[in-house]
């Protein structure tokens, strides 16, 4: 694969036959519009797109309504991993009273020094405001305690929430989470206990 945006290389964090996952280039901040151009052996595609300063979206398991059994809900699930490091699933349910950790992107650059083409390192840097709430049809409405951090080391750009889910909720409850004052793109779901 080799995906460019007005020229310049985008780093590819991940590739399968049916999707890719690209670092938007430095270099178009600013720009009101961009064209991505994607190309894989002899095939080729161009898609345009309109370019903001910040859109925070979660790193989501599909593309698809989250379902478990037979309740489906109107929202995406995110990658999310509980306290010991596992993806909660439908089969792996958070626990009430635990933190869980989801990922997102379109924050914009967490320091370090980007270099064109390639996907820089964190500088560990943190973000000024984030508020959370999650929604349970068993529970109602209780706001959650989190925090959004990179990790130093770490791909730039990519963002990770620590969300403290309050003992009081249960089921599956929906994230309402805002990141400096803009909520997250997508509507969420977490499956808890």
């Amino acid at each position: 694969y080799t995906t460019l945006f007005r020229s310049v290389p985008a780093p590819i964090l991940y590739a399968s036959s049916g999707q890719v996952n690209v670092q938007v280039p430095y270099e178009i901040a600013g720009m009101s519009g961009v064209t991505m151009n994607l190309q894989y052996g002899t095939t080729t595609a161009s898609t345009a797109f309109s370019v903001v300063s910040s859109e925070t979206s979660a790193f989501v398991q599909g593309v698809s309504y989250a379902t478990c059994n037979q309740e489906t809900v109107e929202s995406l699930l995110p990658l999310a991993l509980n306290a010991g490091g596992s993806v909660i699933s439908c089969g792996n349910l958070a626990s009430p009273g635990t933190t869980v950790t989801i990922f997102l992107n379109g924050l914009g650059l967490a320091g370090g020094h980007p270099v064109t083409g390639g996907i820089s390192a964190a500088s560990g840097a943190s973000v000024v405001s984030t508020s959370a709430t999650l929604s349970s049809s068993n529970t109602g409405s209780s706001p959650a305690s989190v925090s959004v951090t990179t990790n130093a080391g770490e791909i730039n750009a990519v963002w990770q929430a620590q969300i403290s889910i309050p003992p009081s909720v249960s089921g599956p409850s929906l994230l309402n989470l805002t990141v400096n004052g803009v909520p997250v793109r997508d509507s969420l779901v977490l499956w808890l206990r």
